[in-house]
Protein backbone atom coordinates (compact mmCIF):
# COMPACT_ATOMS: atom_id res chain seq x y z
CA UNK A 1 0.00 0.00 0.00
CA UNK A 2 0.68 3.81 -0.65
CA UNK A 3 2.44 5.56 1.92
CA UNK A 4 1.07 9.13 3.31
CA UNK A 5 4.24 10.91 3.37
CA UNK A 6 8.22 10.11 3.03
CA UNK A 7 10.40 9.51 5.87
CA UNK A 8 11.91 12.39 7.12
CA UNK A 9 10.00 14.84 4.68
CA UNK A 10 9.51 18.32 6.59
CA UNK A 11 5.77 19.09 6.77
CA UNK A 12 3.72 22.23 7.85
CA UNK A 13 0.99 21.18 10.02
CA UNK A 14 -2.03 23.18 12.38
CA UNK A 15 0.54 22.98 15.25
CA UNK A 16 3.52 23.85 13.59
CA UNK A 17 6.61 22.40 11.41
CA UNK A 18 7.11 18.62 11.86
CA UNK A 19 9.43 15.88 10.54
CA UNK A 20 7.80 12.29 9.44
CA UNK A 21 8.79 9.79 11.65
CA UNK A 22 6.39 6.94 10.01
CA UNK A 23 4.89 6.93 6.77
CA UNK A 24 1.64 5.92 7.61
CA UNK A 25 -0.68 3.85 4.85
CA UNK A 26 -3.50 4.61 2.35
CA UNK A 27 -5.44 2.84 -0.24
CA UNK A 28 -4.96 3.59 -4.00
CA UNK A 29 -7.89 5.67 -3.83
CA UNK A 30 -6.40 7.76 -1.68
CA UNK A 31 -8.07 6.59 1.94
CA UNK A 32 -5.66 6.34 4.87
CA UNK A 33 -5.82 2.99 6.45
CA UNK A 34 -2.91 3.70 9.07
CA UNK A 35 -1.71 7.42 10.62
CA UNK A 36 1.24 9.14 10.11
CA UNK A 37 3.22 9.92 13.14
CA UNK A 38 5.25 13.56 12.97
CA UNK A 39 7.39 14.68 15.51
CA UNK A 40 6.42 18.68 15.71
CA UNK A 41 9.93 20.10 16.18
CA UNK A 42 8.96 23.78 16.80
CA UNK A 43 7.47 23.09 20.54
CA UNK A 44 8.62 20.95 23.42
CA UNK A 45 6.60 18.82 26.33
CA UNK A 46 7.43 19.55 30.15
CA UNK A 47 10.26 16.34 29.79
CA UNK A 48 12.02 18.04 26.72
CA UNK A 49 10.99 15.69 24.21
CA UNK A 50 8.90 16.98 21.22
CA UNK A 51 4.84 15.72 20.95
CA UNK A 52 4.16 13.12 18.04
CA UNK A 53 1.25 14.03 16.01
CA UNK A 54 -0.76 11.47 14.93
CA UNK A 55 -2.59 12.42 11.68
CA UNK A 56 -4.50 10.34 8.76
CA UNK A 57 -4.41 13.98 6.50
CA UNK A 58 -2.48 13.06 3.45
CA UNK A 59 -2.50 16.82 2.11
CA UNK A 60 -0.32 18.73 4.66
CA UNK A 61 1.97 20.70 2.76
CA UNK A 62 5.77 20.00 2.58
CA UNK A 63 7.33 22.59 4.84
CA UNK A 64 9.43 24.67 2.95
CA UNK A 65 12.24 27.01 4.32
CA UNK A 66 12.23 30.64 3.41
CA UNK A 67 14.66 31.92 0.57
CA UNK A 68 16.95 33.20 2.38
CA UNK A 69 21.59 34.55 1.71
CA UNK A 70 23.46 31.35 0.76
CA UNK A 71 20.58 28.90 0.23
CA UNK A 72 20.46 26.71 -2.27
CA UNK A 73 17.78 27.12 -5.23
CA UNK A 74 17.08 25.40 -8.58
CA UNK A 75 16.47 28.12 -11.35
CA UNK A 76 15.38 28.07 -15.05
CA UNK A 77 19.37 27.76 -15.80
CA UNK A 78 20.30 25.00 -13.32
CA UNK A 79 21.36 24.82 -9.63
CA UNK A 80 23.04 28.01 -7.96
CA UNK A 81 23.13 30.24 -4.66
CA UNK A 82 21.46 33.01 -3.46
CA UNK A 83 23.71 35.88 -3.31
CA UNK A 84 20.93 38.69 -2.75
CA UNK A 85 17.63 38.52 -1.38
CA UNK A 86 14.89 39.70 -3.81
CA UNK A 87 14.48 43.81 -3.57
CA UNK A 88 11.60 45.92 -4.20
CA UNK A 89 10.93 44.44 -8.26
CA UNK A 90 10.78 41.07 -7.01
CA UNK A 91 14.32 39.87 -8.12
CA UNK A 92 16.83 37.65 -6.52
CA UNK A 93 20.24 37.77 -7.32
CA UNK A 94 21.89 33.58 -7.76
CA UNK A 95 25.15 32.37 -8.80
CA UNK A 96 24.88 29.95 -10.67
CA UNK A 97 27.06 26.41 -9.28
CA UNK A 98 26.70 23.70 -11.89
CA UNK A 99 29.05 26.08 -15.28
CA UNK A 100 30.44 28.77 -15.68
CA UNK A 101 31.87 30.92 -18.64
CA UNK A 102 35.71 30.83 -19.94
CA UNK A 103 38.26 31.05 -18.00
CA UNK A 104 36.11 29.70 -15.01
CA UNK A 105 34.37 33.15 -14.68
CA UNK A 106 31.15 33.00 -12.75
CA UNK A 107 26.98 33.44 -14.04
CA UNK A 108 25.41 35.89 -12.23
CA UNK A 109 21.63 36.25 -12.80
CA UNK A 110 18.59 38.03 -11.74
CA UNK A 111 15.37 35.92 -11.22
CA UNK A 112 11.85 36.26 -9.71
CA UNK A 113 11.36 35.21 -6.37
CA UNK A 114 8.49 32.69 -8.07
CA UNK A 115 10.72 31.02 -10.47
CA UNK A 116 13.16 29.80 -7.46
CA UNK A 117 12.52 26.10 -5.58
CA UNK A 118 14.42 25.94 -2.66
CA UNK A 119 17.22 22.58 -2.75
CA UNK A 120 18.93 21.50 0.33
CA UNK A 121 22.03 21.69 0.87
CA UNK A 122 24.40 18.87 -0.67
CA UNK A 123 25.92 16.34 1.31
CA UNK A 124 29.95 16.06 1.04
CA UNK A 125 30.05 12.81 -0.67
CA UNK A 126 27.00 14.45 -3.40
CA UNK A 127 29.74 17.56 -4.42
CA UNK A 128 30.96 17.57 -7.31
CA UNK A 129 35.01 18.71 -7.85
CA UNK A 130 34.10 22.48 -8.70
CA UNK A 131 31.69 22.43 -5.29
CA UNK A 132 34.58 21.44 -3.33
CA UNK A 133 37.00 23.91 -4.83
CA UNK A 134 34.19 26.75 -4.18
CA UNK A 135 33.41 25.59 -0.60
CA UNK A 136 37.18 25.56 0.23
CA UNK A 137 37.46 29.13 -1.10
CA UNK A 138 34.34 29.91 1.19
CA UNK A 139 36.57 28.30 3.94
CA UNK A 140 39.33 30.51 3.45
CA UNK A 141 37.28 33.77 3.48
CA UNK A 142 35.84 32.53 6.41
CA UNK A 143 40.01 32.37 7.99
CA UNK A 144 40.87 35.18 6.88
CA UNK A 145 37.95 37.14 8.79
CA UNK A 146 38.86 35.05 11.79
CA UNK A 147 43.01 36.17 11.18
CA UNK A 148 41.39 39.29 11.80
CA UNK A 149 40.08 38.76 15.09
CA UNK A 150 43.15 37.58 16.05
CA UNK A 151 40.97 33.72 16.43
CA UNK A 152 43.96 31.93 15.24
CA UNK A 153 42.41 28.94 16.24
CA UNK A 154 39.23 28.90 14.25
CA UNK A 155 41.54 30.40 11.62
CA UNK A 156 44.06 27.20 11.43
CA UNK A 157 40.60 24.74 11.65
CA UNK A 158 39.25 26.77 8.70
CA UNK A 159 42.69 26.27 6.85
CA UNK A 160 42.14 22.64 7.28
CA UNK A 161 39.03 22.11 6.25
CA UNK A 162 39.69 23.76 3.17
CA UNK A 163 42.55 21.71 2.62
CA UNK A 164 40.56 18.81 3.21
CA UNK A 165 37.65 19.75 0.82
CA UNK A 166 40.62 20.08 -2.12
CA UNK A 167 42.64 16.85 -1.14
CA UNK A 168 39.38 14.86 -1.54
CA UNK A 169 38.84 16.77 -5.09
CA UNK A 170 38.86 13.96 -8.12
CA UNK A 171 40.90 15.42 -10.82
CA UNK A 172 39.33 13.44 -13.64
CA UNK A 173 36.31 15.85 -12.95
CA UNK A 174 38.30 19.18 -13.84
CA UNK A 175 38.28 19.04 -17.77
CA UNK A 176 39.74 22.65 -17.80
CA UNK A 177 43.03 23.95 -17.07
CA UNK A 178 41.81 26.61 -15.50
CA UNK A 179 39.91 24.39 -12.67
CA UNK A 180 42.90 22.53 -12.09
CA UNK A 181 45.56 26.00 -11.60
CA UNK A 182 42.11 27.03 -9.57
CA UNK A 183 42.60 24.14 -7.21
CA UNK A 184 46.60 24.54 -7.17
CA UNK A 185 46.59 27.73 -6.18
CA UNK A 186 44.13 27.38 -3.05
CA UNK A 187 45.76 24.42 -1.95
CA UNK A 188 49.19 26.48 -1.60
CA UNK A 189 47.67 29.04 0.15
CA UNK A 190 45.70 26.63 2.43
CA UNK A 191 49.06 24.66 3.48
CA UNK A 192 50.96 28.28 3.63
CA UNK A 193 49.09 29.29 6.09
CA UNK A 194 48.37 26.55 7.55
CA UNK A 195 51.91 26.05 8.82
CA UNK A 196 51.65 29.96 9.75
CA UNK A 197 48.99 29.68 11.51
CA UNK A 198 50.65 26.04 13.38
CA UNK A 199 53.68 28.11 13.98
CA UNK A 200 51.88 30.92 16.10
CA UNK A 201 49.91 28.15 17.82
CA UNK A 202 53.72 25.88 18.57
CA UNK A 203 52.33 23.14 16.85
CA UNK A 204 56.21 23.28 15.40
CA UNK A 205 55.78 19.42 13.66
CA UNK A 206 52.45 20.56 11.96
CA UNK A 207 54.32 23.51 10.76
CA UNK A 208 56.69 21.65 9.13
CA UNK A 209 54.68 19.11 7.63
CA UNK A 210 52.03 22.23 6.06
CA UNK A 211 55.33 24.66 4.69
CA UNK A 212 56.99 20.95 3.85
CA UNK A 213 53.82 20.21 1.56
CA UNK A 214 53.58 23.91 0.18
CA UNK A 215 57.00 23.62 -0.86
CA UNK A 216 56.91 20.74 -3.02
CA UNK A 217 53.87 22.36 -4.62
CA UNK A 218 55.26 25.11 -5.88
CA UNK A 219 58.84 23.18 -6.75
CA UNK A 220 56.46 20.64 -8.76
CA UNK A 221 54.76 24.07 -10.73
CA UNK A 222 58.19 25.78 -10.90
CA UNK A 223 59.65 22.66 -12.73
CA UNK A 224 56.74 23.00 -15.44
CA UNK A 225 56.64 26.40 -15.82
CA UNK A 226 56.12 27.60 -19.01
CA UNK A 227 53.54 24.91 -19.43
CA UNK A 228 49.57 25.06 -19.53
CA UNK A 229 48.70 25.12 -15.53
CA UNK A 230 51.57 28.03 -15.20
CA UNK A 231 50.03 29.89 -18.23
CA UNK A 232 46.58 29.92 -16.00
CA UNK A 233 48.37 30.45 -13.05
CA UNK A 234 49.79 33.46 -14.29
CA UNK A 235 46.40 34.59 -16.33
CA UNK A 236 45.00 34.84 -12.17
CA UNK A 237 47.39 37.26 -11.42
CA UNK A 238 49.77 35.45 -9.64
CA UNK A 239 52.91 36.67 -10.85
CA UNK A 240 56.22 34.20 -11.42
CA UNK A 241 57.89 36.27 -8.25
CA UNK A 242 54.47 35.89 -6.08
CA UNK A 243 55.09 32.42 -7.06
CA UNK A 244 58.61 31.05 -7.02
CA UNK A 245 60.01 33.73 -4.77
CA UNK A 246 57.32 34.92 -2.22
CA UNK A 247 55.08 32.03 -1.41
CA UNK A 248 58.25 29.60 -2.05
CA UNK A 249 60.20 32.19 0.89
CA UNK A 250 57.45 32.02 3.46
CA UNK A 251 56.99 28.10 3.41
CA UNK A 252 61.12 27.92 3.49
CA UNK A 253 60.44 30.46 6.58
CA UNK A 254 57.94 29.06 8.26
CA UNK A 255 59.41 25.44 7.91
CA UNK A 256 62.66 27.00 9.08
CA UNK A 257 61.44 28.52 11.91
CA UNK A 258 59.84 25.59 13.52
CA UNK A 259 63.08 23.62 12.83
CA UNK A 260 64.58 25.95 14.86
CA UNK A 261 61.88 26.28 17.49
CA UNK A 262 62.66 22.20 17.59
CA UNK A 263 66.15 22.02 17.87
CA UNK A 264 67.43 21.24 14.36
CA UNK A 265 69.52 24.10 14.23
CA UNK A 266 71.12 22.54 11.49
CA UNK A 267 68.65 21.98 8.83
CA UNK A 268 66.89 25.40 9.76
CA UNK A 269 70.22 27.02 8.92
CA UNK A 270 70.33 25.07 5.33
CA UNK A 271 66.76 26.14 4.95
CA UNK A 272 67.34 29.88 5.84
CA UNK A 273 70.54 29.55 3.23
CA UNK A 274 68.04 28.54 0.49
CA UNK A 275 65.33 31.01 1.71
CA UNK A 276 68.01 33.95 1.08
CA UNK A 277 68.83 33.03 -2.35
CA UNK A 278 65.18 33.84 -2.96
CA UNK A 279 64.75 37.00 -1.19
CA UNK A 280 68.17 38.77 -2.32
CA UNK A 281 67.79 41.45 -4.44
CA UNK A 282 63.53 41.27 -4.15
CA UNK A 283 62.72 44.49 -2.69
CA UNK A 284 59.07 43.40 -1.27
CA UNK A 285 60.68 40.36 0.25
CA UNK A 286 62.50 42.49 2.47
CA UNK A 287 61.44 41.81 5.51
CA UNK A 288 61.70 38.25 5.08
CA UNK A 289 65.10 38.47 3.76
CA UNK A 290 66.08 40.41 7.21
CA UNK A 291 64.35 37.52 9.20
CA UNK A 292 66.36 34.90 6.95
CA UNK A 293 69.87 36.53 8.10
CA UNK A 294 68.63 36.87 11.42
CA UNK A 295 67.64 33.12 11.76
CA UNK A 296 70.91 32.24 10.17
CA UNK A 297 73.26 33.89 12.84
CA UNK A 298 70.95 32.49 15.60
CA UNK A 299 71.64 28.88 13.83
CA UNK A 300 75.38 29.21 14.15
CA UNK A 301 75.97 30.70 17.58
CA UNK A 302 73.40 27.63 19.09
CA UNK A 303 75.56 25.31 16.80
CA UNK A 304 79.00 26.45 18.18
CA UNK A 305 77.73 26.42 21.56
CA UNK A 306 76.81 23.09 21.13
CA UNK A 307 80.23 22.06 19.21
CA UNK A 308 81.91 23.51 21.85
CA UNK A 309 79.87 21.79 24.37
CA UNK A 310 80.73 18.55 23.18
CA UNK A 311 84.51 19.09 22.71
CA UNK A 312 84.25 20.26 26.14
CA UNK A 313 82.48 16.66 27.87
CA UNK A 314 84.35 14.96 25.41
CA UNK A 315 87.94 16.45 26.95
CA UNK A 316 87.13 15.78 30.16
CA UNK A 317 86.03 11.90 29.67
CA UNK A 318 88.90 11.28 27.77
CA UNK A 319 91.91 13.87 28.25
CA UNK A 320 93.13 12.90 31.67
CA UNK A 321 94.02 15.09 34.48
CA UNK A 322 96.03 18.74 33.61
CA UNK A 323 99.06 17.29 35.47
CA UNK A 324 99.14 14.41 33.74
CA UNK A 325 98.87 16.32 30.39
CA UNK A 326 101.56 18.61 30.88
CA UNK A 327 103.83 16.40 32.70
CA UNK A 328 103.80 14.12 29.36
CA UNK A 329 103.77 16.65 26.84
CA UNK A 330 102.69 20.00 27.77
CA UNK A 331 105.62 21.66 28.35
CA UNK A 332 109.59 21.27 28.30
CA UNK A 333 109.79 19.96 24.70
CA UNK A 334 108.84 16.41 26.29
CA UNK A 335 107.54 13.57 24.16
CA UNK A 336 106.12 10.66 25.25
CA UNK A 337 106.80 7.73 22.53
CA UNK A 338 106.00 4.12 23.82
CA UNK A 339 105.65 4.95 27.35
CA UNK A 340 109.22 6.26 27.55
CA UNK A 341 109.90 10.18 28.55
CA UNK A 342 112.61 11.44 26.46
CA UNK A 343 114.48 14.41 27.28
CA UNK A 344 117.67 16.37 26.87
CA UNK A 345 118.28 15.66 30.81
CA UNK A 346 117.70 12.37 30.13
CA UNK A 347 120.19 12.14 27.92
CA UNK A 348 122.79 13.89 29.87
CA UNK A 349 122.27 12.03 32.65
CA UNK A 350 122.74 9.14 30.14
CA UNK A 351 126.66 9.96 28.98
CA UNK A 352 127.10 11.30 32.92
CA UNK A 353 126.51 7.62 33.72
CA UNK A 354 128.76 5.89 30.93
CA UNK A 355 131.46 7.73 32.16
CA UNK A 356 131.03 6.58 35.91
CA UNK A 357 131.05 3.50 35.22
CA UNK A 358 134.49 3.44 33.27
CA UNK A 359 136.26 5.31 36.71
CA UNK A 360 134.37 2.79 39.07
CA UNK A 361 136.20 -0.36 36.89
CA UNK A 362 139.35 1.72 36.36
CA UNK A 363 139.46 1.95 40.23
CA UNK A 364 137.89 -1.49 41.00
CA UNK A 365 140.82 -3.43 39.20
CA UNK A 366 143.46 -0.96 40.66
CA UNK A 367 141.42 -1.94 44.67
CA UNK A 368 141.72 -5.58 43.19
CA UNK A 369 146.06 -5.38 42.92
CA UNK A 370 146.12 -4.52 46.41
CA UNK A 371 145.68 -6.29 49.62
CA UNK A 372 142.02 -6.80 50.87
CA UNK A 373 140.91 -6.58 54.18
CA UNK A 374 139.27 -10.07 55.61
CA UNK A 375 135.75 -10.32 55.46
CA UNK A 376 133.77 -10.83 58.71
CA UNK A 377 132.44 -14.01 58.63
CA UNK A 378 129.77 -13.00 61.12
CA UNK A 379 128.78 -9.50 60.48
CA UNK A 380 126.83 -7.27 63.12
CA UNK A 381 123.16 -6.58 62.43
CA UNK A 382 121.92 -3.69 60.61
CA UNK A 383 119.53 -1.29 62.31
CA UNK A 384 115.90 -2.33 62.50
CA UNK A 385 113.82 -0.02 60.28
CA UNK A 386 111.94 2.55 61.51
CA UNK A 387 108.18 2.20 61.38
CA UNK A 388 106.73 2.69 57.79
CA UNK A 389 104.62 6.02 58.97
CA UNK A 390 107.40 7.83 59.95
CA UNK A 391 109.72 6.78 56.60
CA UNK A 392 106.35 8.48 54.50
CA UNK A 393 106.41 11.44 56.88
CA UNK A 394 103.39 9.97 58.64
CA UNK A 395 101.20 9.27 56.09
CA UNK A 396 100.29 12.21 54.86
CA UNK A 397 101.39 12.61 51.30
CA UNK A 398 99.33 13.96 48.67
CA UNK A 399 98.78 13.08 45.69
CA UNK A 400 101.31 16.03 44.53
CA UNK A 401 104.01 15.13 46.18
CA UNK A 402 103.49 11.19 45.05
CA UNK A 403 103.02 12.29 41.14
CA UNK A 404 106.43 14.29 41.70
CA UNK A 405 108.76 11.49 42.68
CA UNK A 406 107.31 9.53 39.74
CA UNK A 407 108.10 12.26 37.81
CA UNK A 408 111.72 12.05 38.90
CA UNK A 409 112.21 8.52 38.11
CA UNK A 410 110.79 9.23 34.78
CA UNK A 411 113.48 11.70 34.00
CA UNK A 412 116.35 9.78 35.16
CA UNK A 413 115.44 6.69 34.19
CA UNK A 414 118.17 6.05 32.20
CA UNK A 415 121.07 7.50 34.58
CA UNK A 416 119.72 4.87 37.69
CA UNK A 417 119.62 2.19 35.05
CA UNK A 418 123.24 3.10 34.60
CA UNK A 419 123.85 2.94 38.18
CA UNK A 420 122.90 0.49 38.68
CA UNK A 421 124.76 -0.97 36.35
CA UNK A 422 127.73 0.43 37.89
CA UNK A 423 126.55 -0.91 41.37
CA UNK A 424 126.49 -4.82 39.61
CA UNK A 425 129.80 -4.46 38.17
CA UNK A 426 131.78 -3.45 40.66
CA UNK A 427 130.37 -6.50 42.85
CA UNK A 428 131.35 -8.94 40.24
CA UNK A 429 135.02 -7.76 40.22
CA UNK A 430 134.92 -7.66 44.04
CA UNK A 431 133.87 -11.73 43.82
CA UNK A 432 136.07 -12.56 40.89
CA UNK A 433 139.41 -11.08 42.91
CA UNK A 434 138.40 -12.86 46.19
CA UNK A 435 138.51 -16.39 44.30
CA UNK A 436 141.72 -15.92 42.56
CA UNK A 437 142.91 -15.11 46.05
Amino acid sequence: MPSLYQIHTKLQTPYGSGVVTDVGAQTPNGEAVAPARVKLVDWRLADGNSPTLYTHDCDLKEFIPPITVNCDVMTPYGRGRVLEVSDGRGQTKVVLTEWRLAYGSRVNCFVDKSDLTYLPKKKFNETNSLEKIEAANEKREMAKRALANNDLAAADSLYTQASFFLQNTDNSELTDNHDRAAMIESMIACKNNNAMTSLKLKRYKEAVQHATEALMLLDAVYKQRGLKIHKYLNRMGLSDTKLFNEWRAKSISYSSKANAMLGEYALALDLAKRGIMLTAGVESLAVIDKNFKKLMVDCKQRIERAQKKEKKAAKAMFGGSPKKNKKNGGDGGKKEMGGVVASKDGEKAGKAGKGALDDLLAKAEMAAAQPQPKVLVNPPPLPEEEDDKEQSGGGNDTGEEAEEEEGLWEQHQEAIILAGITAVAVGAVYMFTNRRR
